[in-house]
């Protein structure tokens, strides 16, 4: 067997960059194993493969010879955000017109290089640095023709760099502006936001005219594509360029169950308390075999109900119900989410959203939501047709930032497809399902509770369901998808090295039922408490890795031994 040598990646961050914590986020959110770097550091690079240098922050002298060292022994640097002062080391210069861009596009210069996501024509960004080539390779350039990313290699190290602030990108188009006031909608009648009423829709920040596409048949353009999320893949397949540059392997902790590519989730809007249209969707639900969380408001159902939906294992949320522009108040939602738990017999309440799309502020809900014993915001997304898609850049969970760089307890799961056939068009579907499958990640459909009535509602609710599962997307109910984020994300590792055998000790604090372990590379061996381990070999983020599923108890550790493959194997 050949010998396995792990890659130890540091992440270091711009001090001062209240945008820098979000490059943490998606490490954690894509499972890849990191280590938290500090001015110290650098004084010990050789115990590093690779590191990251994320936002926009500059360093000493001192630090900058000692990286130029290090990554001419083997080591490769990962620099995104701004330059760093690293300019010759990267292999640019900085731009002599404009320095910053504020929003811009940039694409691929060859399609099929293995750093740019499939089937994307270009990304959104903002903020970031213009840079030209000075001794790089450039793969992407920016709309004005300005660097986008490029690689520059040596023997056993390199520098790769992203030009565009992707923690920026992440805050900016996630989070979208703080809701005040009406926004100003497109001019094609698809979406009107002038009705005084307040929504999340109204802090988006994409582009009417760029980022929608109509495809022949859809009666309304769309958000084509999630742009965090194709910013977020390129520099993550950047990282993995850098550690296969290192001849090291990346040990991955993949963000589904089951090594399932994605996932998805439904839930229900339950304004009305009509009996008879809760029994309406079950039977569409139970035809296609999905289940839902029902967000309910104040009174709420009946007992016989709730009764009803915990024998078909769903479950319930809450449906926020803010009154006005001032209503929102934690000690008003927690009246409400403990009334609604109570009555449903659920005290372990995850999901919420505000009523009718509403928001307030930039993170008013996720304050009061937190207080009140909510961990699950389903609250971004679109209600009109013309806000349908990915209007928020992402169709993934995630942990909103705080100024001050720590995260919220409570998630984001921002909702695709609202009311399927009525609001969102059926020829609309189908690509946002494809492209988010392509991203590996959450396809949210919301409907309202009276959506079944209707024919239409009810044969495009079928159709969007039997589609994904077609897509081998598992589907998960909204609070099994936090708990799982939640718990593999607090696993305690420890990665050891005894005599030549490499491998990682596992403790969850929770059952994690399911969680696949990734190995970069084809041809490896697992060893699971022990014992031979089923593996797959899975192509993702541009390379291919070796992955394995196991179920983890609570307090339990858990080793996984890696061995590679065989070398005359691999010669074969």
């Amino acid at each position: 067997m050949a010998d396995l040598k792990i890659a130890k990646i540091g992440l270091y961050l711009a001090v001062g960059d209240p945008y820098a914590p979000y490059y943490r986020e998606v490490l954690d959110h894509a499972g890849v194993l990191y280590e938290p770097m500090d001015k110290g550091s650098f004084e010990r690079l050789r115990d590093f493969s690779v590191v990251l240098l994320c936002g926009r922050g500059t360093l000493g002298d001192s630090e900058r010879e000692k990286l130029l060292s290090w990554s001419q022994r083997n080591g490769c640097l990962v620099c995104s955000g701004g330059t760093w002062d690293l300019e010759s080391v990267l292999g640019i210069k900085r731009s002599e017109g404009p320095a910053s861009p504020s929003n811009d596009t940039l694409a691929p210069i060859d399609n099929s290089h293995p750093t740019w996501p499939e089937g994307v024509p270009y990304a959104r960004f903002f903020g970031g640095v213009y840079c030209r080539e000075a001794g790089c390779n450039a793969i992407s350039k920016t709309s004005g023709g300005f660097l986008g990313a490029s690689i520059r290699l040596w023997q056993g190290g390199g520098a790769y760099f992203l030009a565009a602030h992707l923690g920026q990108t992440m805050s900016l188009m996630q989070q979208g502006k703080s809701v005040e006031c009406d926004a100003v909608g497109p001019n094609d009648g698809s979406a009107v936001f002038e009705n005084g009423e307040l929504r999340a829709e109204d802090g988006a920040v994409l582009d009417f005219q760029d980022d929608r596409e109509q495809p022949a048949g859809c009666s309304s353009p769309f958000f084509a594509y999630p742009h965090a999320d194709i910013i977020k893949e390129f520099w993550l397949r950047l990282v993995f360029q850098a550690v296969q540059q290192t001849g090291k392997q990346a040990i991955v902790l993949w963000h589904w169950p089951n090594n399932a590519q994605g996932a998805a989730t439904l839930s229900v809007d339950c304004e009305e308390f009509n009996s008879e249209n809760v029994t309406s969707i079950h039977k569409v639900l139970m035809m296609v075999g999905a289940p839902a969380a029902w967000l309910v408001g104040p009174p709420g159902y009946s007992l016989d109900v709730y009764r009803a939906i915990r024998k078909w294992d769903h479950e319930v949320g809450l449906l926020f119900q803010t009154d006005n522009h001032l209503g929102w108040q934690e000690e008003k939602m927690k009246i409400q989410h403990v009334a609604i738990s109570r009555s449903a017999s659920m005290p372990r309440m995850v999901s919420a959203r505000p009523a009718s799309g509403r928001w307030k502020s930039l993170t008013a809900f996720y304050e009061i939501a937190e207080g009140a014993g909510a961990r699950l915001s389903l609250g971004k997304g679109g209600r009109q047709p013309g806000t349908s898609g990915f209007l928020f850049g992402t169709c993934h969970p995630y942990f909103p930032q705080r100024r001050d760089g720590t995260s919220f307890h409570i998630a984001e799961l921002p909702y695709t497809i609202f009311c399927p056939g009525l609001i969102t068009p059926d020829a609309a579907m189908e690509p946002i399902l494809q492209r988010t499958s392509a991203r590996y990640g959450c396809l949210h459909a919301s409907i309202k509770s009276d959506s079944a009535q209707a024919p239409a509602g009810a044969a495009s609710l079928r159709r969007l369901i039997t589609l994904t599962k077609q897509a081998k997307l598992v589907y998960m109910l909204p609070s099994e998808i936090y708990k799982f984020e939640k718990t593999r994300r607090s696993l305690r590792m420890r990665q050891w090295d005894n005599d030549g055998d490499v491998g990682i000790n596992l403790i969850a604090e929770f059952d994690l039922p399911g969680l696949t372990v990734m190995l970069s590379g084809g041809g490896h061996e697992f060893q699971i408490a022990g014992r031979k381990a089923n593996v797959s070999r899975v192509e993702r983020y541009g390379l291919v890795f070796t992955a394995a599923t196991c179920d983890l108890e609570a307090k339990g550790q858990t080793d996984i031994l890696f061995r590679g493959p065989d070398v005359q194997s691999q010669a074969a």
